[in-house]
C-alpha cells in the first residue's frame, strides 16, 4: 500500500519540443527525468480537529536578559508535560522559542504559541490552571519590562 503525502509526486520524462541546440540545460536531445511537487491544499489552509474549530493563541515577552529568556522557554517545556484539565492533558499544541531578532519584533525577545480545542479551555488557561499560575508566577521575576503581548483566533471550517 503506497503512502500518502500532502502533495502529490509525479516522476516524469521532460519532452523536448525544442532541436538540442535551443535547449538552454543541456546539449542533447534525449529526454530528461524531472520531479514536480504539486500541493493538494490551497493556501491559506484553515486548522480543524475532527471538524471544530480550534484557538491559536500567541505570547510574546520583552526579556532583556538572555538567561532568563532561556529559562522561559524551559518553563513553557514544565508547563506542556504538567497542563491538565479533569486529569487529562487540554493543550493540543505548545511550543516557545527565542525571537529571531529583527527591526519588526519590537525588541520581543520570547513567543510561545498554545493551541486550545475551544475558547473555554483557553479561559481556563488563563485563569485556573494550576501549570500556567506557576509559570505567570516564575515569569514575573524574571523582569519583564512590560506585560506579555497575547493575541489568539479562532480557525475554522
Amino acid at each position: 500500500m503506497m503512502a500518502r503525502f500532502p502533495f502529490h509526486i509525479s516522476s516524469s520524462l521532460r519532452t523536448n519540443k525544442y532541436n538540442s541546440s535551443q535547449l538552454p540545460y543541456f546539449s542533447h536531445s534525449k529526454p530528461q527525468p524531472y520531479l514536480s511537487l504539486r500541493s493538494q491544499h490551497s493556501l491559506p489552509f484553515k486548522m480543524t480537529i475532527n471538524g471544530k474549530t480550534t484557538i491559536h493563541r500567541t505570547t510574546m515577552f520583552k526579556l532583556p536578559d538572555t538567561e532568563n529568556q532561556k529559562k522561559l522557554v524551559e518553563a513553557y517545556k514544565v508547563l506542556e508535560t504538567e497542563q491538565k484539565k479533569d486529569g487529562k492533558p487540554y493543550i493540543l499544541r505548545l511550543s516557545a522559542g527565542l525571537a529571531i531578532q529583527d527591526a519588526r519584533s519590537k525588541e520581543y525577545t520570547v513567543v510561545a504559541q498554545a493551541e486550545f480545542s475551544s475558547l473555554e479551555d483557553m479561559r481556563y488557561y488563563d485563569n485556573e490552571c494550576p501549570a500556567h499560575g506557576a509559570l505567570k508566577k516564575q515569569a514575573s521575576t524574571m523582569g519583564i519590562t512590560e506585560p506579555p503581548l497575547a493575541i489568539y483566533f479562532e480557525c475554522q471550517n
